[in-house]
């Protein structure tokens, strides 16, 4: 009995009575990527920083995971199995993308690839590791956070400027306030002693601001979540309880879908169809065109690109794709293009199983409803939006925290097998994050281009295209740099290294339009002969057939041959799309003009 007394003691983390280093650190620079995109020129460089912040975050996670591995699985076990098989899954669609590093890292501006998914899960092995710790944190910080992003929020309001607090936009922030906003308002997390009607006017002040910057989802979840805990604590009968509970929840059910129609409900007619409902249907042929293994983590983008055809323009309303700046505005959606349909099921399965967990503690006695609210909050959101990058490692230490705890009566570091494979997956998941944190932040100067700068930085773009060989941005990104130099210096343009590198770009994608649509601009630029532009004009729309400015240029090209009729078709495919992109017009001016002088 004394041996078996002294072996649970044992199992006590030692995080118990005092402050756990690595969580720390951890736990700082996870919330760090919460400010990224300051110092960001564009979208493209603060979603580098996030992605350098994460990878940074997940190889802390290693180092801890190695400092004292997870002891056990019980009750996670499942949990455990099913992520893994989503993992894996998720590096098979990866394989067979066609796009093997861009689906590593993911689109320009979203780079939510299967390094991401590596680095979300180191992290969130490492809070299960040390769940005490990891709360006790939390609940210190969550307040802090909640109460700087509403501040910055508000003194944004009063200044005109657009409400988003540290982060992107609206809609990011709201995941954000929402992942925090239940460990605020938690009284018995051990976080700052704060006065109950403080945390009261916190949570009510993010509530108003979360609706006020337009997050009308992120809103409608955190006052459904608030107005829980005000029943929940009102000293009120049960029964008066639980009427109460379900009429708040049809009650801000139906406030939500009002207030958030334009997401949800105001676009059902081709004639109002909103973004939204276009990317859902355009994912559903995608990925009926490959229901088993998707088009690789991030892969909306080339999936979307397949399938929005000239004749598909013609009977609906269309998405206009930009390099890396479309998402499919829904995580289950997300998962089903990226990942296919067996993706999508592993990806249920795991959830499942982690609500299976939150069931087994909660009856166990333990505090979960503070991390289910706050993870099914988020998930709420990202049924009308895209996660955001700077809010994944957060989110990774309360999913992690919220199902650690739990051990083995048998501890993994007895197991040799297990203790193998846990090895393996600990050093498979810091090669991942420190490849992801290395990656971005290559490129990071380098996703600002033009003739102002790109000059000065076709050096550092040779040496990143050198280090970084499988990349097909980062050659893109010198090709760009390297096309801005060469238009100004003749010297440049005689060696032709812009064209090299849009080449290789080409070569490493295989669903990219917007590289081969590069390529067939810069064979043009250095007067190739007329086959040859054609040719890579042609392959662009194998990639997508639609592509409105592909088409406008190839009807330009179309004209100065002297190919009239041709040009018109193309005119006519650039026009079913009613964008407001200047090139496009300019491109379709062009054309017409030319058009009319051979006339």
């Amino acid at each position: 009995m004394a041996r078996a007394a002294s072996a649970r003691a044992s199992a006590v983390p030692a995080t118990a009575g005092s402050p756990d280093t690595l969580v720390l650190i951890l736990l700082v620079v996870s919330s760090l990527a919460l400010v990224s995109v300051f110092g960001a020129r564009n979208q493209a460089q603060a979603m580098d920083s996030a992605a350098v912040m994460l990878g940074v975050a997940g190889l802390i996670a290693c180092i801890a995971l190695v400092v004292r591995p997870l002891e056990g699985l019980a009750g996670v076990s499942r949990l455990a199995m099913a992520w893994g098989a989503f993992l894996a899954w998720g590096l098979v669609s990866t394989v067979f993308s066609g796009r093997v590093w861009a689906s590593l890292v993911g689109e320009v501006t979203g780079l939510l690839g299967w390094l991401t998914l590596a680095a979300f899960t180191a992290v969130a092995l490492a809070a299960a590791s040390r769940p005490l710790a990891v709360r006790r944190l939390l609940a210190v910080a969550a307040p802090v956070i909640v109460f700087a992003q509403t501040a910055a929020t508000l003194v944004q309001l009063a200044m005109s400027a657009n409400p988003r607090g540290s982060l992107p936009n609206s809609t990011y922030l709201g995941e954000a306030v929402l992942l925090l906003l239940p460990f605020t308002l938690n009284e018995d997390s051990g976080g700052f002693d704060l006065r109950r009607r403080d945390r009261y006017a916190l949570a009510a002040s993010a509530v108003v601001v979360l609706a006020a910057a337009g997050s009308r989802v992120a809103a409608a979840v955190a006052l459904a979540w608030f107005l829980w805990v005000l029943v929940g604590r009102s000293g009120l009968a049960r029964r008066v309880r639980i009427a109460a509970s379900i009429a708040l929840i049809v009650t801000v059910t139906a406030g939500a879908l009002v207030f958030a129609r334009a997401e949800v409900l105001g676009s059902a007619g081709i004639e109002t169809l909103g973004a939204r409902p276009q990317m859902w249907r355009v994912a559903a042929l995608a990925v009926a065109k490959r229901p088993l293994v998707g088009y690789g983590p991030d892969g909306f983008v080339a999936g979307g690109a397949t399938v929005t055809t000239p004749d598909y323009a013609r009977e609906h309303a269309v998405l206009v794709f930009r390099p890396g700046a479309v998402d499919p505005h829904n995580l289950l959606v997300w998962v089903a293009v990226s990942t296919g349909l067996v993706g999508l099921a592993l990806f249920v399965w795991a959830f499942l199983e982690l609500a299976l967990v939150w069931r087994a503690r909660a009856r166990s006695g333990e505090e979960v409803a503070s991390a289910a609210w706050a993870v099914c909050g988020v998930g709420a959101v990202l049924l009308t939006a895209p996660l955001a990058l700077q809010v994944v490692p957060l989110l990774a230490l309360v999913v992690g925290a919220s199902v650690g705890g739990v051990r083995d009566q048998t501890p993994l570091a007895r197991r040799t097998p297990a203790r193998v494979a846990g090895a393996g997956a600990v050093v498979a998941l810091g090669v991942a994050s420190v490849l992801l944190a290395a990656n971005t932040g290559t490129r990071l100067t380098l996703e600002e281009h033009g003739p102002q700068v790109s000059s000065a930085r076709t050096g550092l773009a040779q040496a990143a295209t050198d280090l970084w060989r499988f990349d097909p941005h980062l050659a893109h990104l010198a090709s760009l740099h390297w096309g801005w130099a060469a238009a100004g210096d003749p010297r440049v343009a005689a060696g032709q290294p812009d064209l090299r590198a849009i080449e290789s770009a080409v070569a490493m994608d295989a669903r990219d339009p917007f590289v081969a649509f590069e390529r067939a601009r810069t064979l043009r630029f250095y007067g190739a002969p007329a086959a040859d532009v054609e040719a890579a004009f042609l392959a662009t729309f194998k990639r997508w057939s639609l592509f409105p400015l592909a088409r406008a240029e190839y009807a330009v090209f179309l004209a100065q041959a002297g190919r009239v009729d041709e040009a018109r078709e193309q005119i006519a495919i650039a026009e079913l799309v009613g964008d407001d992109d200047p090139d496009r017009h300019r491109a379709v001016a062009t054309a017409r003009e030319l058009i009319e002088a051979v006339r």
